[in-house]
């Protein structure tokens, strides 16, 4: 198995390929982006663009990037591989269960929102929450909130609640409902010595000591617990994290949630996200690529900072997406996903778990079972999907 999607793409030793850029609709979903297709070899994956991986020699080409992985656009690559192991090793593959995670970020606001002169209003934002936490329990998903602890008042540091007092009151219902579920988002979400020299940061933790780290996990843990409750895992503002504050995390047992890499989803006391936060390759409101994720045991990690995807406008086109973009003004992006088929949303300590015991799955002979003995729920075999309970 060979990836041609680097920059040795143009290897001689390679089938050749093409670059083309625009939306490839592929039997699962349509998806934007980059692509590389093959014009030689036998296809084994196409889209209306071309060929996107061949077989030539008996080997296998994919016409992926290496360096791209949690690219939606190249989201036909996991099925491909599954079946490729199943194949290659003559044995069932197990599958974690078809759940993902969606997280809210910066929920209600932050202080970097108030300087920038971007914070939602308490009344927005409650009416906001109290709207969505409903339609969540209808689609029996869970939705990651991440919170700061602390916000602005008259240039002042206070508790979230001082700022956002009607918000919070929602989502501590939504927590106590078992709807929404609390992420440890930093205090003040923004880098103090940058502040006091009159940058605005959001980077908290990108650059503290252990114990200034801990300093700061600890205050915005206790708030979290007395005001909304117990944080299942933890996320520095931008993914900044100092080695200090992976340090003072891990002692303190918190999950951190990390961007995504090639690897195990699950390191330590660290939590790979699987999809780049934009979803940039998502094409109108052609969610299929999460769910083809799901299907083959891959939970997309969807992650917002608002009711749409990050960069959402930028993937529309005007005319040719009208309808979606109709749709999105009536329900976005967040308003939809829990009702999406095939996923179901989980938390991120549910997500944690699963993956703790997806990774004691061994192999007897040619057959995985649990660590209990017991067989995994669900197989992908040379016939396909086996449902076992």
């Amino acid at each position: 198995m060979v990836l041609c999607g680097g920059p040795d793409a143009e290897d001689p030793g390679l089938p050749k390929l093409a670059r083309v850029r625009g939306r490839a609709s592929f039997s699962e979903a349509t998806v934007s982006g980059p692509f590389c297709v093959f014009q030689e070899g036998d296809p084994v994956v196409r889209s209306s663009l071309g060929a996107h991986a061949v077989v030539r020699r008996g080997l296998l080409f994919l016409g992926a990037d290496p360096g791209g992985w949690g690219r939606v656009s190249e989201f036909w690559v996991v099925p491909l591989l599954a079946r490729f192991f199943v194949e290659t090793l003559d044995r069932p593959l197990a599958l974690l269960p078809a759940v993902g995670c969606l997280r809210w970020d910066d929920v209600p606001g932050t202080a970097q929102h108030q300087l920038e002169g971007r914070a939602q209003s308490d009344r927005a934002m409650a009416r906001r929450l109290a709207r969505l936490v409903p339609r969540y329990r209808r689609g029996q998903a869970r939705l990651v909130v991440a919170v700061a602890s602390s916000a602005l008042v008259d240039g002042q540091e206070v508790p979230l609640e001082e700022a956002w007092p009607r918000s919070l009151a929602v989502l501590r219902a939504g927590v106590a409902a078992s709807v929404l579920e609390p992420a440890c988002h930093g205090t003040l979400h923004l880098d103090a010595e940058a502040l006091a020299r009159g940058v605005v940061d959001p980077r908290e933790f990108a650059r503290l000591s252990a114990a200034e780290a801990g300093r700061r996990l600890d205050r915005a843990l206790d708030w979290m617990r007395r005001s909304l409750g117990e944080p299942a895992s933890f996320v520095a503002p931008a993914w900044a994290y100092s080695a200090g504050t992976l340090q003072a995390a891990r002692e303190r047992g918190l999950p951190i949630w990390r961007p995504p890499r090639p690897g195990s989803l699950l390191d330590g006391g660290e939590l790979y996200e699987t999809l780049g936060h934009s979803l940039r390759g998502i094409v109108g409101l052609d969610y299929r690529a999460l769910t083809s994720l799901a299907a083959v045991g891959l939970p997309p990690t969807v992650v917002l900072h608002g009711g749409l995807l990050d960069h959402r406008l930028s993937t529309l086109h005007p005319l040719r997406d009208i309808s979606a973009i109709l749709r999105l003004l009536v329900s976005r992006d967040l308003d939809r996903l829990p009702f999406l088929s095939g996923i179901r949303w989980v938390g991120a300590g549910d997500l944690a778990r699963e993956l703790a015991s997806h990774a004691e799955v061994a192999t007897t002979g040619s057959w995985p079972t649990s660590s209990e003995g017991r067989s995994p729920a669900r197989l992908l075999t040379r016939r396909g999907l086996v449902t076992l309970r």
